[in-house]
């Protein structure tokens, strides 16, 4: 949770203070230590919420974050290049914001556990 926060404020820092070194440094500091640890914090709930299958829901994060790391940094130089600094920012901004509502999914949905799907009806 404090990764997700800390990459929302640290956007907030960048949109708030543009013109501002110091708060544009401090919020680019901010996402990217803020950054870090979500990958790891995604592996792990990965493989707690889907218990019956861990090493499928790994591959899937595993897979996700290299679509990730192929597709947003092209991105991210396309809007800063032929856009604006202001859009490749607010993509950074979508990817936090993002990070906060699937986390904010993932606590809601924790709270009513679903079952083995081993032992379901049907399967």
């Amino acid at each position: 949770m404090l990764s997700v926060l800390g990459s929302c404020l640290g956007t907030v820092f960048i949109l708030v203070g543009r013109g501002s070194v110091v708060l544009t440094v401090l919020g680019t500091l901010l996402v990217g230590v803020s950054y870090g640890p979500i990958f790891p914090t995604a592996v792990v709930m990965a493989t707690e919420l889907f218990r019956f299958a861990p090493s499928r829901a790994v591959s899937i994060v595993i897979s996700l974050s290299s679509l990730g790391g192929m597709v947003l940094p092209p991105l991210q130089g396309i809007l800063l290049g032929r856009v604006s600094p202001l859009a490749s920012v607010w993509l950074v901004a979508a990817g936090s914001v993002g990070m906060l509502v699937m986390l904010l999914a993932v606590r809601r949905s924790a709270a009513f556990p679903v079952g083995d799907p081993s032992t379901e009806v049907g399967r």
